[in-house]
């Protein structure tokens, strides 16, 4: 065997078990750089990344965005950009630089002018945005569409089920993947509002995250995780839990971090779904929401109304990078090329 390649395949097999001896994830160690932020009276309901390298943290009256390099303990947000809002801001989220969405209102930050996209009764449970242009909503009862540039609303999706509870995951080629209740996951062409697949599920739905090549990761209520192929529509891996995930963060291609209903962490291997790692805190039974930061910091709203900043995260997805840069290299060396790692 030619000496480089030998030398690659003998270095990525010892990497790749220091990261499994927990080398790269040290419980304590990630604990200890867990920043706890709060501000008094004033708990935090929702966050989300903004293009600009800012975080918007959202309570019952109002939103503030910060420059999260800033984001540290002690951090005092009450002197950051506050924006007065009359609605509890359960749904948080970003369009482009300058818009966010609060519940059923597109704010703008720089003019403080909102546009109130939906006023039916129904309240939205779950929302994202599209391509900087579409904001994509559920109710009980339906899963829309709001282009932000012609104020034009569509109807993607409808249940009989009142108490049906969607969630949505963003694909590419203008593909979005629905799943509720009925135990189904369809999968719909933005374009034409089409349903173009259907992934037959076990049991409800309750978080999805789109890797690539068409392979959906799926979570449902009872604690099984389901890598499913899109273009086959069929499920390759399954694998059960002992809680219930309820959500999940892209790290590298290979692993994946999940938030499980009592607080703890796995990072999971989507080779084969296996547990590479838990992670355990003492601050919260249950995360409202987890977002992982350019930088590569982990941020989340606990239950209680705390934001959490571990900063060892960042050194961690480096750890990932490594090893996935590594394993690729091991992929493309023959007996003639020496391989090189960018």
């Amino acid at each position: 065997m030619n000496t480089a390649l030998l030398n690659a395949y003998n270095s990525y097999t010892t990497a790749r078990a220091q990261f499994r001896k927990r080398i790269y994830f040290n419980v304590d160690e990630i604990y200890s750089n867990c920043d706890v932020i709060e501000i008094p009276d004033e708990p935090f309901l929702s966050l989300c990344i903004l293009p600009n390298c800012r975080l918007a943290v959202g309570s019952k009256e109002n939103f503030r965005s910060v420059d999260y390099s800033l984001l540290r303990q002690g951090l005092n947000f009450q002197h950051t950009t506050c924006h007065k809002t009359p609605i509890p801001n359960f749904i948080l989220t970003a369009v482009d630089t300058s818009r966010v969405v609060v519940e059923n209102r597109l704010y703008n930050i720089n003019t403080e002018s909102y546009v109130e996209f939906e006023q039916d009764e129904e309240p939205i449970l779950h929302i994202c945005c599209y391509d900087q242009r579409y904001i994509l909503y559920t109710s009980y009862s339906s899963v829309k569409c709001y282009d932000t540039l012609t104020s034009a609303k569509s109807v993607l999706a409808t249940d009989s089920y009142y108490e049906s509870l969607y969630c949505f995951e963003t694909l590419d080629n203008n593909r979005i993947a629905i799943g509720g209740v009925s135990r189904s996951i369809a999968i719909y062409d933005l374009a034409t509002g089409v349903e173009t697949k259907m992934l037959a599920q076990e049991y409800t739905v309750t978080r999805m995250l789109y890797l690539q090549d068409n392979k959906l990761l799926v979570a449902n209520k009872s604690a099984v995780l389901a890598l499913w192929n899109i273009e086959d529509e069929s499920m390759e891996l399954r694998n059960r839990f002992e809680v219930e995930i309820t959500h999940l963060v892209y790290l590298s291609h290979d692993y994946v971090l999940c938030a499980c209903d009592n607080g703890d962490f796995y990072i999971i291997s989507t080779l084969d779904l296996s547990i590479v790692d838990l992670i355990r805190h003492r601050i919260c039974n249950r995360m409202n929401q987890v977002e992982l930061l350019d930088d590569g910091r982990l941020v989340a709203i606990t239950e209680n109304g705390k934001l959490l900043v571990w900063q060892h995260f960042a050194y961690m997805r480096t750890s990932i990078r490594f090893l996935d840069r590594l394993k690729s290299a091991v992929a493309y060396c023959d007996c003639t090329i020496i391989f090189a790692i960018e």
